[in-house]
């Protein structure tokens, strides 16, 4: 082989080299995304779980926060995470009801909205 032959193929190994971490690069930094899906749906069903367990009449809006255990202190594994619900009124064919809207923020900033409804019997 001669140097100009080496210096070419130098120079390709390096144009793919460069690509392929470029695409590696692009690849991790998406692979956490489900993980935050996932979190977040939890959540989220977590929230509606507890929401729907109360008596109907206690049911109420709660504003954008920190996810929290039940006797209100916060969870510091997700601390970079907002929850929060809105509740409507409605009936269908005269029954009262409710519908439930969790939003869960994650520290992306993408929301997952999780509805639930809620008759009144």
């Amino acid at each position: 082989m001669t140097l100009v032959e080496l210096i070419i193929t130098i120079v390709i190994i390096g144009i793919a080299a460069a690509a392929l971490f470029s695409a590696m690069a692009s690849i991790t930094a998406r692979s956490v995304d489900p993980m935050l899906e996932a979190q977040s749906l939890h959540l989220a069903e977590s929230l509606m779980e507890e929401m729907q367990s109360v008596p109907f009449n206690a049911i109420a809006d709660i504003a954008p926060r920190e996810p929290q255990y039940r006797d209100g202190s916060g969870i510091e594994a997700l601390e970079n995470y907002r929850v929060g619900a809105v509740v409507w009124d409605y009936s269908i064919g005269g029954q009262p009801g409710k519908r439930i809207d969790v939003d869960v923020t994650d520290p992306t900033g993408r929301t997952l909205r999780l509805t639930g409804y809620r008759a009144d019997y």
